[in-house]
């Protein structure tokens, strides 16, 4: 009789778990993020382009859409309708690419923070502090520089 209580009581631990999993998730912290200090303009720029672009980075609106509506005649991709052209989705690539150069960089800071280099608390923190503003420095310069070119 022991070991079918078990069973049971096993079963609806595991429906409980499946129960409390998102609940507990949504409580969790999220894992610290470095935030940048942007305008209000550059975050709305971002953001339009973070909803404008595919996951992929390609430019999908350009063949399937515009053949399906023949009601206006223009130049697929042109942004007369909104969309993109396709020089700002490469801007847009680049800037990822970029990105994700400054986020390895951002990772490499992390792990020499953890104690591999040398020297007491204060010098390891007032490093990553450095570390971290040439990242924000760069970063910045980077937005400037890509919505200076479109």
């Amino acid at each position: 009789v022991s070991h079918i209580n078990l069973i049971q009581n096993a079963r609806n631990l595991r429906s409980l778990s499946t129960i409390i999993a998102p609940i507990r998730n949504r409580f969790r912290k999220p894992e610290p993020v470095f935030k940048l200090n942007l305008s209000a303009s550059t975050m709305k720029l971002l953001s339009s382009l973070d909803h404008k672009v595919h996951r992929t980075g390609r430019d999908h609106s350009s063949s399937s859409s515009s053949s399906s509506s023949p009601k206006k005649k223009q130049k697929p991709g042109d942004g007369s309708d909104g969309r993109l052209t396709k020089s700002q989705v490469e801007n847009i690539i680049k800037l990822e690419k970029q990105a994700e150069i400054l986020n390895q960089r951002h990772n490499k800071a992390k792990f020499a923070k953890k104690g591999i280099m040398g020297g007491d608390d204060n010098d390891r923190l007032r490093r990553e502090i450095m570390v971290r503003q040439q990242l924000a420095n760069d970063t910045m310069l980077l937005i400037k520089r890509k919505t200076d070119n479109s």
